[in-house]
């Protein structure tokens, strides 16, 4: 799949999108010339969207772990997946969190929309119409990704803030402004979370946000595993952080931890492949969720009712 990746640097009009003041377009510049979790799975995925630099760090984690490459794929696929089953729910509100670049390719049950979110969402809902969204990411040139996706009309909004301070990110004007918080909202938290270090500051934000959500609310959530193969994911982990990327790869159980509050779905908390592929095949090293706040008073199952790999 690397080399499906285009060798040309990608236009940098994302400085103008980004919207940053003269002083900023310094500190812009140096992040361009480092690698960058978005652009990096960007290019895991086969994108357009990134650098020399990146490519250089996937082609180095490919190295370490030749499963990565199936597992972005793997990614992509339940994200889009998850979107489609809450939908089918009857849940119209969205809300990505860490959302990352669009996904790269062409998808033909789109009919020339790209593919994004809420477009599947869309594809998925017995009311189209009602369906609207909330992308989030902290990264800039993200952003000038994102803000080129408010062209698919007013059902779009996004929003560049900290996943960490989750009470500012919720009552943001594109979140509960665009968002009822008084009515479920689908949660994405695809392959973020591994990127922050901080295990207390992760559980604390996840608490915060599964009490903002109305009941009926799902969450969707995958997440690097350090215990289905702790000598790889040691690897990958030495890797990223030697290209100044932080990669906090979780066991089960901590994962389990942030899901405190939520009904998980079966498999529950498994490895992807066990949410996307029938039978399920080798395992990725990937943890994946979904779960549903429960109605006030209802006993939920929490994550040790979620099924192992």
């Amino acid at each position: 799949m690397l080399d499906q990746v285009t060798t040309a640097e990608p236009v940098l009009d994302a400085e103008a999108d980004v919207e940053e003041p003269p002083s900023k377009t310094l500190r812009l510049k140096e992040l361009l010339a480092r690698p960058s979790a978005a652009r990096v799975t960007d290019a895991l995925r086969g994108g357009y969207d990134n650098y020399e630099v990146d490519r250089d760090l996937c082609a180095r984690l490919v190295e370490a772990d030749p499963l990565l490459l199936r597992g972005a794929q793997t990614l992509q696929r339940y994200a889009i997946e998850a979107s489609a089953w809450a939908a089918e729910r009857g849940i119209v509100q969205y809300l990505d969190l860490g959302c990352g670049l669009p996904y790269p390719g062409v998808d033909k049950r789109l009919r020339n929309t790209r593919p994004t979110l809420h477009a599947y969402a869309k594809l998925a809902s017995a009311h189209p119409d009602r369906v609207r969204i909330t992308y989030v990411d902290t990264d800039p040139v993200v952003m000038g990704h994102a803000r080129a996706l408010l062209d698919d009309g007013p059902e779009v909004r996004v929003l560049r803030a900290d996943l960490l301070d989750m009470p500012t990110l919720l009552a943001a004007q594109e979140v509960s402004g665009h968002l009822d918080p008084s009515l479920p909202i689908a949660v994405s938290l695809n392959a973020v979370l591994h990127w922050i270090t901080d295990d207390d500051a992760v559980h604390d934000a996840l608490h915060q946000l599964t009490s903002w959500l109305a009941p009926g609310s799902t969450v969707s959530l995958t997440h690097a595993a350090s215990d289905q193969f702790p000598t790889v994911a040691e690897r990958i982990g030495a890797t990223a952080r030697s290209a100044g990327l932080p990669l906090r790869a979780r066991t089960r159980e901590q994962v389990g931890g942030l899901l405190v509050g939520l009904d998980l779905l079966p498999p529950g908390l498994a490895d992807v492949t066990g949410w996307v592929e029938t039978p399920a095949v080798e395992p990725l090293g990937l943890w994946a969720a979904r779960g549903v706040k429960p109605a006030p008073g209802h006993t939920h199952s929490g994550p040790s009712s979620a099924g192992a790999t």
